[in-house]
């Protein structure tokens, strides 16, 4: 019988636990989503050991991505990549991540983007 009562606490435990990851993944889902509604900058996000974690709609269409995360991992305020320039802002997330804010500075042609 204490067997029974301490297998249903762990159920419930479960249980609880399922539902709490399901509602942390919706919420994540969601900010995935207002993180891709920038038109104007791209959003590239690194975890602690510099690789790519995640790439906003507009950090998607940059054509040389591997290129502009070296530069980014050298945590300068500007970056380039051929003949064009982006603007960085970085900032420091939570459990090591790092997050940056790309915005075109000026394009001499070739195209920053696809």
């Amino acid at each position: 019988m204490f067997f029974t009562r301490e297998a249903t606490k762990y159920k419930e435990e479960a249980d609880l636990l399922r539902v709490e990851r399901d509602i942390l993944a919706a919420e994540l889902a969601l900010y995935k989503e207002i993180a891709a509604l920038s038109d104007k900058e791209a959003i590239v996000v690194l975890n602690e050991n510099g690789d790519p974690l995640f790439f906003n709609s507009k950090a998607q269409d940059i054509a040389n991505k591997d290129a502009v995360v070296t530069e980014l991992r050298k945590n300068t305020k500007e970056i380039v990549v051929g003949e064009c320039e982006a603007s960085v802002i970085g900032k420091n997330l939570s459990n090591g991540l790092k997050g940056y804010i790309l915005t075109k500075s000026s394009i001499v042609g070739v195209s920053f983007h696809k």
